[in-house]
């Protein structure tokens, strides 16, 4: 997985590419926990390149978003499309996050 994240004034931009698997799981989830916690609650996650992501990948984003609103500040995933678009709605994920494409 490819990670490019940019910090904007008070929001993260993050785009990823590639596949979310375990490892890249945990990394995305630690690095965007930190940036939460340290103030910078708006996170959109740009998912357009993201063929694949596994269960773990689906529990970090749910985790991110947890926080972000824990700190009055949210997720908005965009991009979503063909098998990830699958899985975020049938986990009914897309019920707790700010879709747009």
């Amino acid at each position: 997985m490819d990670t490019h994240i940019v910090v904007c004034q008070q929001s993260i931009v993050v785009t990823i590419r590639g596949s979310m698997g375990v490892e890249e799981a945990h990394a995305l989830r630690a690095n965007l926990l930190s940036c939460i916690r340290g103030g910078l609650s708006i996170v959109v996650i740009k998912m357009a390149d993201l063929q694949y992501i596994d269960s773990t990948g689906l529990g970090a984003l749910s985790a991110i978003n947890k926080c972000a609103l824990k700190a009055g500040g949210k997720v908005t995933l965009s991009g979503l499309n063909g098998m990830v678009a699958r899985l975020i709605h049938l986990s009914q994920l897309d019920q707790y996050f700010d879709i747009q494409n």
